[in-house]
């Protein structure tokens, strides 16, 4: 092959890949918008592949040329350019002697089809037609059962292609036969439901492989287990059914297990893929009035009114006391703790700032501690001391609100909101019940 680069527009390589045996490797940083010149010769540590390169890439050792044209770059990569199409049919298997190339030609004009490549790995796409020889039956079905081994199919572990809902076991695995257009696992027989491949298309291989995984799989999620329910999974049996046990699976085929019931009935649980929905009875539990007690104090008020009506003779005699607080005020405990309230008592139900006085989006408050009112000089103190440590300038955040005014100045709170600028000059939102502006990046 002569070493060359030529001048080639993205719409002219197009023209001519096609025309290439196999799709060639490309270099991965192949543009020919960004280097302007289509070589044979671009070197890489598994050896020379086809490229793109700047001008300033070109070797000497190279046949440059300025100008495209298709034929003699691919004499110099050694193909003949005037290779015909006549020669080519649709649907027939070809071969490159030499070669692990097989394929068959779906589309002569595109030279598109599918088959195993220069590499041995399956492919859908482009083939040049130089050098291609038309492949025997047995050819084919080498390369389609090497294909088939690779992929993996065993009995049980594949949809068939020919019928879908019913796939047969096999005595002999590793056993492939081409039989038209489709290959089958095992002898191809009337009425089998074997078929691993059919027009280019190779079969589902399924999640669960085998009988055995299967019913391992069933015990590992409870089926079969003495009094399991399910909800029936065929339209001839709704409702339940109690199991007797995993070991009354009678079969796997058309990709299904069955149980057989108390009731000496075939029961459906398991159908390519999908399992049955176990019923869940409902448990019960113990709790003692202390502990029934201490879920109401942490609880919110919503939930403390469940609890009472659940269990009343737990509140007998009396019902613990809730702190009168009231929403959307502040309150403190200490120099540093303080909290917007917001009519819920429980973990992580406030906003505000913790005992060591930093701002957290979530606090817990105990209904058993008594809170101090804040004074609003206290809360704007508070607030524009973490708005400063946020580190908000004039223009480098956005308003909670969405407004457009940019004054900045003297922070001023008002109504559970602090404003960038005092009363009656503007300014944006920097802080809303709990939101904080965004800075901008």
């Amino acid at each position: 092959m002569k070493k060359i680069s030529m001048k080639c527009s993205p719409k002219e390589w197009e023209s001519i890949k096609h025309k290439l045996s196999g799709l060639p490797n490309l270099d991965k940083d192949f543009d020919l918008d960004k280097y302007p010149y289509l070589t044979n010769n671009y070197k890489t540590f598994s050896g020379e592949t086809f490229g793109s390169k700047s001008k300033g890439m070109l070797l000497l050792e190279e046949e440059v040329h300025e100008k495209f044209n298709a034929e003699i770059f691919l004499e110099a990569c050694g193909l003949n350019p005037s290779v015909g199409e006549s020669n080519f049919v649709a649907g027939c298997w070809y071969k490159k002697p030499g070669t692990s190339l097989v394929m068959c030609l779906t589309d002569v004009k595109k030279q598109y089809g599918y088959g195993v490549g220069l590499i041995g790995l399956w492919l859908e796409s482009t083939w040049g037609l130089q050098g291609l020889e038309p492949a025997s039956d047995q050819e084919v079905e080498e390369a389609l059962t090497s294909e088939a081994k690779r992929r993996g199919y065993k009995n049980g572990n594949y949809k068939c292609l020919s019928v879908s809902y019913n796939t047969q076991v096999v005595e002999n695995e590793n056993l492939f036969r081409l039989s038209g257009s489709q290959l089958w696992h095992g002898f191809p027989q009337p009425g089998n439901s074997n078929c691993v491949f059919k027009n280019g298309k190779w079969a589902e291989i399924l999640e669960v492989n085998t009988t055995l995984e299967l019913i391992e799989e069933a015990r590992r999620r409870g089926y079969g287990v003495k009094g399991c329910k399910i909800e029936k999974m065929d339209k001839f049996n709704y409702g339940f059914s109690d199991f007797t046990a995993v070991d009354s699976v009678i079969n796997n085929e058309d990709s299904q297990l069955f149980f057989n019931d108390n009731k000496g009935y075939n029961v459906l649980f398991y159908r390519d893929g999908e399992w049955a929905t176990i019923v869940k009875e409902p448990v019960s539990f113990q709790i003692t009035q202390k502990q029934i007690l201490d879920i109401h104090e942490a609880t919110s008020n919503s939930n403390q009114e469940q609890l009472e009506t659940w269990f009343p003779d737990a509140f007998t005699p009396a019902i613990v006391k809730t702190p009168t607080l009231e929403k959307g005020k502040w309150y403190k405990k200490g120099e540093k703790f303080m909290f917007c309230f917001n009519g819920t008592f429980g973990f992580y139900t406030q906003h505000g700032f913790n005992h060591a006085g930093e701002w957290r989006d979530r606090l817990g408050i105990e209904k058993n501690i008594e809170y101090t009112a804040a004074e609003e000089g206290e809360v704007s103190e508070k607030l524009s001391a973490e708005a400063k440590k946020r580190g908000y300038k004039k223009g480098n955040f956005k308003c909670v609100k969405g407004w457009k005014d940019k004054s900045f100045g003297e922070f001023y709170f008002y109504g559970n909101i602090l404003f960038s600028a005092p009363l009656g000059q503007g300014g944006r939102v920097l802080f809303d019940n709990g939101r904080w502006a965004k800075l901008k990046k």
